[in-house]
């Protein structure tokens, strides 16, 4: 039986949720497999680290320590491949793609706080352009040899 603490940290109820849950799990899934075909195997475990963290913290979306995990790994992990994406990835939508994630995510964002449901497809539309974002940048970097420290 839940306590009244723990829905009162609740972050969305599971119905407003399930779906980040699929989005986390399929879409990032896709530059995991591509990682793993192409042998970066690196890069492989920080996306299957995304899957998982992200996974876990949607399937019970609270002010946790899973949140501080997803969050923590996640902003480590935009760091890591926008950095390279903008260092190494001459693909030029790179760019558009960058200001799409930041938009889509800030949309969502402002759309949560005004308790608005419509905030989760904004979200959904984050992870599927960040999943499209890390994909783009593994294809790149194979077909230009290009190594990075990640």
């Amino acid at each position: 039986m839940s306590s009244v603490h723990e829905k009162s940290n609740a972050i969305a109820p599971f119905s407003e949720t399930k779906w980040l849950i699929l989005s986390s799990s399929v879409c990032f899934g896709v530059p995991l497999v591509l990682a793993l075909y192409l042998k970066e195997y690196a890069y492989a475990l920080h996306f299957g680290n995304i899957v998982i963290l992200s996974a876990n913290y949607w399937r019970n979306a609270r002010y946790n320590w899973h949140r501080t995990m997803d969050v923590t790994y996640a902003r480590y992990n935009v760091c890591m491949f926008f950095y390279n994406a903008f260092m190494y990835c001459r693909h030029p939508s790179i760019v558009f793609l960058a200001h799409a994630i930041y938009w889509s995510y800030n949309k969502g964002i402002a759309l949560y706080y005004k308790k608005n449901q419509t905030w989760v497809r904004y979200h959904m539309l984050f992870h599927f352009l960040t999943s499209c974002g890390q994909t783009l940048f593994l294809y790149n970097m194979h077909n230009t040899n290009i190594k990075q420290h990640i």
